[in-house]
């Protein structure tokens, strides 16, 4: 995002082209008065009054408060290196030191850095007291079970339980035993687990509903469905899916009704997505139990987008794999009852555009799955790819969905590289908005060439813009200045295209590079407002590289190409307002004093002439720059 001025630049601050349309302008784009930022700044006078003290902090130093506040602020990293930075010395401040323990461990659960967590949690001062001790390594044991890492868990529990030291709290003892039954689970150690169980249970009454799911979970895993239902009872309800999965794994209800009670709840309003994936997990398993394909794709679809991460549990290990597989039942099953043979690409194309005109998305889907897997021709497995995701691209999380339907099924795609190109490069962008640039680079390597069937101009810049958001910019430019080169004009949805990705080099403050290829984008250029645009985002990143008189030469450009008749319209406004922005900048006060006594002379608008005065005033006795308050503008995306 780029600092833009305020008062003028304000008015007409959203002029970026929208792709496919003309520069949006905010609505109110004439009326803009003074008092708005007067407001605005006596707002910001109000909350900076009423905001807490700083002075703990002010002069640098850090503190645990401190700390604290940049934690709830939402800057979890900066707390912590904040922590490892400035966090007393053991040896000579024990307790001062266990203060900081304490809130690091806090801090580091909070972000999900579990490997962190067990890391600090093996690495203990040796004199540390006894229950501090306990409690930090009970962490690092949950944090090695986050990490499905079963016997590294084992490990610290077993020495909690037979460290031979002062008897530990009964309370402590309880967590560490069934935390023990859930490490031995992670290492599908199940008749460990099944005796700990029966230990645990013959020592403890359970009455918590949450150590009840606990242990009904232990009891699906070591295949003892009745007992898991046994401890459910109390929580037995249509929307809580381990008692939905204990009673179709216990034969105690139909698969009929646990699909479509689970399913029911999967879309009831208000579901948390977590709790949805969980119950469409269920209504998967019931769906496959029964051979019906149709509700399982379409439930395993869900499943996928809706997961908070893969493996969900080992009570639902539904991945890619299993989606792919399922495809291939349903379109086997709809293969054989329309005789179609495998290797008739032509033919399962045809079935997969008749059931897309039918309104039968789940078919076509299977229909296109089956072409992409076993398609006889390489067009023809490509055509099943390219419906395949523009369909699920279009569903509610399909760009989830459709990343974990190539990304997490190792039996149908082994490596990276058996995924078809124009996939990888739909990945490699979805890595890039995640900003998951080393997955990004991997999944583009090897993507040189145009795919049949794809548009040129839209994979080269596709190609260009992973290149260049995901760490390779020089790669990128190339790929755009051979793009520019080889097209004999750019039409208007073509140079929108292509203005978003010089956007992003802008945005990488990459605009030396972002000017040599607006320059080159001219010549191929016919419509007059196309170029005036062009011209003045090449004066904004002439702006960034701080060349004020080259900005200001752009800005007037792209306000006169349009002619006297035109050249004071609301983009022509904007750019001389920009000019003299830029002038003042490189000290042509007289300049700048010019071009605003002449947008004075023209305009109407009350408040306008206004801020107008108020700026050639500003430059006559202060000599500031027109710019030096600015506002923040933003790129249409």
């Amino acid at each position: 995002m780029r600092a833009r001025p305020a008062g003028w630049d304000v008015m007409f601050r959203r002029v970026r082209r929208r792709p496919g349309g003309h520069p949006a302008l905010v609505g109110a784009l004439m009326l803009v008065s003074l008092a708005p930022a007067v407001a605005c700044a006596a707002q910001n006078t109000a909350h900076a009054s009423s905001a807490p003290s700083a002075a703990s902090g002010a002069d640098g130093a850090l503190s645990l408060s401190r700390i604290r506040a940049f934690a709830e602020a939402g800057a979890l990293d900066l707390a912590l290196a904040s922590i490892a930075h400035g966090q007393p010395d053991y040896a000579q401040h024990p307790q001062a030191w266990l203060g900081w323990e304490r809130l690091k461990f806090r801090l580091l659960q909070r972000a999900s850095r579990w490997q962190d967590v067990a890391d600090a949690a093996s690495s203990l001062p040796a004199t540390l007291p006894a229950n501090d001790r306990r409690i930090f390594e009970t962490d690092g044991a949950r944090a090695w079970l986050r990490l499905h890492r079963g016997s590294e868990a084992r490990k610290l529990l077993l020495g909690l339980l037979w460290s031979g030291a002062a008897s530990p709290p009964a309370a402590s003892v309880r967590i560490w035993r069934r935390l023990l039954i859930e490490a031995y689970l992670e290492d599908n150690l199940t008749d460990d687990a099944r005796l700990a169980l029966l230990e645990y249970q013959s020592d403890y009454p359970i009455e918590d509903a949450r150590e009840r799911d606990v242990f009904a979970r232990v009891w699906l895993r070591v295949g003892e469905p009745r007992y898991a239902l046994r401890l459910l009872k109390a929580d037995a309800h249509k929307g809580n899916w381990l008692y939905l999965l204990a009673s179709l794994r216990a034969g105690d209800r139909p698969a009929a009704a646990v699909e479509r009670d689970a399913a029911h709840a999967a879309g009831a309003k208000g579901a948390a997505p977590a709790d949805a994936a969980r119950l469409w997990g269920v209504v998967t398993t019931a769906a496959l139990q029964r051979r019906n394909w149709p509700v399982a794709v379409s439930a395993l679809e869900r499943f996928l987008a809706l997961a908070p991460e893969l493996p969900l549990n080992p009570l639902l290990p539904y991945d890619g794999d299993t989606l792919w597989q399922t495809y291939r039942r349903l379109g086997e099953q709809l293969g054989n009852r329309h005789q179609l043979l495998l290797g008739d690409d032509s033919a399962w194309e045809t079935a997969a555009k008749r059931a897309g005109a039918a309104h039968h998305a789940v078919q076509a889907r299977a229909y296109n799955a089956m072409l992409a897997l076993t398609g006889q021709a390489p067009a023809g497995r490509m055509t099943g790819y390219r419906w395949l995701l523009t369909a699920l691209l279009a569903e509610p999380g399909g760009t989830t969905l459709v990343d974990r339907l190539f990304l997490t099924a190792p039996k149908t795609f082994p490596h990276l590289s058996a995924l078809p190109v124009p996939v990888r490069l739909v990945l490699a962008n979805d890595a890039v908005d995640r900003h998951d640039l080393p997955l990004a680079a991997r999944l583009m390597v090897g993507v040189d060439h145009v795919p049949s069937g794809e548009n040129p101009f839209d994979w080269t810049l596709r190609v260009a813009r992973v290149l260049i958001l995901g760490g390779k910019p020089k790669q990128g430019v190339a790929q755009l200045q051979t793009l520019i080169d080889d097209s004999k004009t750019l039409d208007k949805t073509q140079a929108d295209r292509l203005m978003q990705v010089l956007f992003n080099l802008q945005s990488l403050k990459l605009d030396q590079q972002a000017v040599v290829l607006f320059q080159a984008m001219l010549p191929h250029l016919s419509d007059v407002q196309l170029k005036r645009e062009v011209l003045y985002w090449e004066g904004d990143s002439y702006k960034a590289m701080g060349k004020d008189r080259e900005a200001a030469r752009r800005y007037l450009d792209s306000a006169m190409l349009a002619g006297a008749a035109q050249g004071y319209d609301q983009w022509g406004q904007t750019a001389r307002y920009n000019a003299a922005q830029a002038l003042a900048k490189a000290g042509m006060d007289g300049d700048a004093r010019r071009i605003l006594g002449d947008l004075l002379a023209r305009t109407q608008s009350p408040e306008r002439v206004t801020f107008l005065k108020q700026k050639l005033a500003e430059l006559a006795h202060s000599h500031v720059s027109i710019g030096d308050a600015a506002v923040t503008g933003a790129r249409p995306r």
